[in-house]
């Protein structure tokens, strides 16, 4: 069984991933059920309804999403004979007291970012992008990138260090700025960072902005820039803002769950699966991308 969090359905909605396609991904010896968890936002509501499925159901195997308001720590334990897979964001690593009978789903992100590092690194280097985005002619300096997150957590330390390891292959990582607005919905702080990225030559924003991306990417799109965000952004949107998206790989992270359904971690310990974010070009920039990045992967394979 799969219990999937509200936002969480939405956001596979619109990415086109239903109960069917969902139940499609996995073994068909395996019998699947898709739950939609009810808008709850009460902890005690919500893990009862959640606890009232389960001893009526039954299952052998539960999917939960990463947005629920219970801790998953608190029902996993008293269900010992039910396998359960989870979606973690936390970035720590599992605890060794934390129930066995349970497997961790982490999103690569960190692989992601240093991905689209090298990725924008290449692009800039590549005058035909630099005219797409109005970075190059006369008088033009050299365009930077700036990655503006909401908060300085350790998981945006890391994920930001990816980056610049990954930009690091093709540029000089001093082209890049980083900014912190310092909370998570103050727009005029955003705004006062944005203006001064672009002051100073800030051709791409990756943001880590949360609840104020839309917000920041209503402001490149007026300023006429490009940015790299993460989770899908629908095309008609953003559809020449958005160069770049890091996307979960939801149906990816299923079918690792599967190959691990039948697969006990060692005694006393929580099983950990890394799961793939998948790189989604905008559709505008997909072209000029798919070139450059050939072209960067054949200059690699032809490195001594």
């Amino acid at each position: 069984m799969l219990y999937i969090d509200p936002y969480e359905f939405e956001v596979l909605a619109g990415q086109g991933i239903d109960a069917a396609a969902i139940k499609q991904s996995l073994p068909k010896t395996r019998n699947v059920r898709v739950e939609s968890a009810p808008l709850l936002t009460e902890e005690g509501q919500a893990l009862g309804r959640f606890r009232e499925l389960i001893e009526r159901a039954e299952p052998d195997w539960v999917f939960l999403s990463a947005a629920h308001p219970f801790d998953p720590e608190e029902v996993i334990p008293l269900y010992p004979d039910i396998r359960f897979f989870r979606v973690d964001n936390s970035g720590e690593n599992p605890m060794d007291t934390a129930s066995a009978n349970q497997v961790v789903l982490r999103y690569d992100r960190e692989r992601a970012n240093y991905e689209a590092g090298m990725a924008v690194a290449a692009l800039l280097g590549d005058a035909d992008f630099l005219k797409r985005i109005g970075a190059s002619g006369p008088g033009a300096v050299t365009p930077r990138v700036g990655i503006l997150s909401a908060v300085n957590t350790e998981i945006i330390r890391r994920e930001s260090a990816a980056f610049v390891e990954g930009f690091s292959e093709f540029e000089d990582p001093q082209r890049i700025e980083l900014r912190e607005i310092g909370n998570l919905t103050d727009r005029v702080k955003a705004r006062r960072l944005l203006d001064g990225m672009r002051e100073e030559a800030v051709a791409v924003v990756v943001l880590k902005t949360y609840v104020l991306s839309g917000f920041c990417l209503e402001y490149l799109a007026k300023e006429t820039g490009v940015a790299v965000v993460e989770g899908p952004i629908p095309d008609q949107a953003y559809g020449d803002t958005v160069l770049l998206a890091l996307v979960d790989d939801f149906i990816g992270a299923l079918e690792q769950m599967a190959a691990t359904m039948d697969q006990a971690p060692p005694a006393g310990t929580v099983g950990r699966v890394n799961v793939p974010v998948r790189l989604q070009w905008g559709e505008s920039y997909r072209p000029v991308a798919s070139r450059v990045l050939e072209e960067a992967n054949q200059r690699g394979m032809d490195r001594p």
